[in-house]
């Protein structure tokens, strides 16, 4: 999976290299959306790796790894940032995903406020230098922020001799820090927030259309079940939901799951039309 995306994103870049004056924006602009895109699917790769493949012991590890996680900023320790949201979801200083849904949009200025700060970049700014850290995680081995760091090095040499060191800030970087950040702002919130301040949950979405595969491919459309078998391969998630659906409904200590008939952007826009512009004082 990862030799394809990099495929189609080594074909994209070579599109914009003689590219004529009228048209180079256009298609400047489709290679920075279709890039951020492909990113962001390297996203769910690296979490499906953070339960599958980033364990001490795996023997595939490491080359996982320079595919779907260095790319994009990530290292191996994602894996024990990722499980402190599954073992203290909802919990204030512990879950380090907290902060996407614990204050949920009160009107519809505040939700257009949400998607702006998330796209701008702001977002990742904040989670880098003063994101919602554990004291319990430990922090990278060095070899592994080496491994980081050499993988980035590889990725804006091989811009600086194809097309010229400032597209690896223009078409690797920025796509990171805006669109992918969004991107996975606004799935996060789809499926833990609720309108209700203080109430989080499990959601599951049942649509499997083509929006449905883009916000929740690999296992994020059954991401309630994910939740309660968080070691199941993303493939086999429908069959717990089937075994789950035969018996009663699943609780996790005060949570439960809740199902949406649509998919994440369904949901989040039926959210946004259901909100006044303005919460009166």
């Amino acid at each position: 999976m990862g030799w394809s995306y990099y495929c189609i994103i080594f074909l994209l870049y070579t599109v914009t290299l003689n590219t004529a004056p009228f048209y180079e924006y256009i298609i400047a602009s489709l290679v920075f959306l279709s890039v951020g895109i492909l990113q962001y699917h390297l996203l769910h790769a690296a979490h499906e790796a953070s339960h599958q493949d980033f364990r001490t012991r795996s023997k595939t590890a490491n080359l996982v790894a320079c595919f779907v996680a260095y790319p994009i900023g990530l290292t191996k320790s994602f894996r024990d940032e990722h499980l402190q949201h599954h073992k203290h979801f909802g919990v204030p200083n512990l879950d380090p995903d907290l902060p996407i849904y614990k204050s949920p949009p009160k009107s519809k200025i505040d939700f257009l406020i949400f998607i702006i700060f998330s796209f701008s970049g702001l977002a990742a700014i904040n989670q880098i230098f003063w994101g919602n850290k554990s004291s319990t995680l430990k922090s990278s081995r060095s070899s592994d922020t080496i491994s980081l760091i050499f993988v980035q090095i590889i990725i804006m040499i091989i811009f600086s001799l194809s097309m010229g060191p400032m597209y690896y800030l223009f078409f690797w970087l920025l796509p990171l820090i805006t669109l992918v950040q969004g991107l996975a702002k606004l799935r996060g919130l789809a499926e833990h927030g609720d309108p209700v301040i203080g109430k989080f949950v499990l959601r599951t979405f049942l649509d499997n259309g083509l929006l449905a595969c883009f916000f929740g491919n690999m296992g994020f459309r059954h991401h309630a079940e994910h939740h309660f078998y968080p070691m199941v391969p993303f493939e086999n998630l429908q069959i717990v939901r089937e075994r789950m659906l035969a018996h009663k409904p699943h609780t996790k200590g005060n949570l439960s799951i809740e199902i949406c008939t649509g998919n994440h952007l369904t949901y989040l826009n039926d959210w946004f039309h259901n909100l006044p512009w303005q919460v009166k004082d």
